[in-house]
């Protein structure tokens, strides 16, 4: 049985112009399923060809900074404890039941992005927080839905369609 490898461009391109940087493992299995990505390595296959011109080895140069400029980083939802306490609750005399509001949070392994989702009674509303600075731009991917959003300032938070489930929030 194969075991499946996660490839990006960039280890197509280092397994045509650097196949030294790349794990033996990636290396293996692009060798073994070479057919599969015949497309892109023949593209590298064609730049490395034409690498004599200083014009292509700029041009090499700037795709592989923009391959590794793009950055996905997963979040998961993360799970807290309720904070009632314990013993007897009784139901109120009141007929008016006030909503409130409901929160969920998702955050990454190295906890270096934390997305709160605050639902109230009109609006469901995305916060994203971060320790990089550097980045102004996101794209977010709701799974299993597939929705997609973007935020261009961190400052506010941005209006989303109420999800049902969210297993795991994509950044791009």
């Amino acid at each position: 049985m194969q075991i499946h490898i996660d490839i990006t461009e960039e280890d197509i391109y280092r397994f045509v112009f650097s196949p030294e940087l790349l794990s033996k493992d990636k290396y293996d299995y692009l060798t073994i399923n070479r057919e599969r990505f015949k497309d892109e390595i023949a593209l590298c296959l064609e730049m490395k060809n034409d690498t004599n011109s200083d014009e292509i080895k700029i041009l090499t140069d700037s795709i592989l900074r923009k391959i590794n400029s793009t950055t996905i980083i997963t979040l998961f939802p993360q799970i807290t404890r309720p904070t009632e306490g314990i013993g007897v609750k009784l139901a109120a005399a009141s007929v008016l039941k006030e909503k409130k509001s409901n929160s969920m949070s998702f955050a990454d392994s190295d906890s270096k992005y934390l997305i709160r989702i605050v639902k109230t009674e009109s609006q469901t509303l995305l916060y994203l927080f971060t320790s990089e600075n550097s980045k102004k731009h996101f794209k977010l991917t709701f799974y299993p839905s597939e929705s997609e959003y973007q935020i261009k300032d961190l400052s506010r938070p941005i209006e989303i369609l109420e999800e049902d489930v969210i297993e795991k929030i994509i950044i791009e």
